[in-house]
């Protein structure tokens, strides 16, 4: 694996090499949002190439528990975001006739995946609850086309049902569940911001 006189690195300069080098890893760990084990076993395969020699999980996750992060640098982006949680939805499926008859004060967004159009709507009384909300992310400047909040939540295995984008927000449906989860992120991420001040 290591030809002869190259210099291979040793794990926690490897792990501090791959945390450098991404910008989400550095957020992670300097929020602390990261597991140390799950991150570990993330980039495990690229620390073994880089120190040419088999690594433990136990040993990579200690190298990034060591990790020092700069806060003000990986958080700033995050300030000024503002937020707000929608959990009286439902989400339907519908055929072309029903779909044309949907009364649009209720409804969200109308979509058609495939075979299969798709209702997001405001919960009427006639309709069962569900387990389906709405977290919409606005940031401040101008139209944004992604933002590394949302980069945070694919890497934390966040799970979400839709994705809209508009200008500078987000619309993001997912299950409660799985909304309590982003909302403890994201008060995180602007507790961090607070603290600066």
């Amino acid at each position: 694996m290591t030809t002869s006189g190259e210099t291979r690195l040793k794990v926690n300069e490897a792990v501090s090499q791959i945390v450098d080098g991404n910008y989400v890893y550095q957020l992670l760990i300097s929020t602390g949002l990261v597991n140390a084990n799950a991150l570990a076993r993330e980039i495990k395969e690229s620390v073994e190439a880089m120190t040419g020699k088999k690594a433990k999980i136990n040993t990579i996750a200690k190298a990034i528990a060591m990790k020092k992060v700069s806060e003000v640098e990986t958080s700033s982006v995050f300030r000024g975001l503002s937020f707000t949680l929608d959990s009286n939805l439902i989400e339907k499926e519908l055929d072309a006739k029903e779909a044309g008859s949907v009364p649009l004060a209720s409804t969200l967004l109308l979509f058609r995946h495939g075979d299969r159009i798709v209702l997001l709507k405001q919960r009427g009384e006639n309709d069962e609850s569900s387990d389906l909300v709405l977290l919409r992310l606005t940031f401040p400047g101008n139209s944004v086309a992604y933002h590394p909040l949302w980069i945070v939540f694919n890497s934390l295995k966040i799970e979400v049902r839709h994705v809209l984008r508009h200008d500078n927000d987000l619309f993001i449906f997912m299950r409660r569940s799985e909304a309590i989860r982003a909302l403890t992120v994201i008060e995180r991420l602007t507790s961090n911001l607070r603290a600066e001040k």
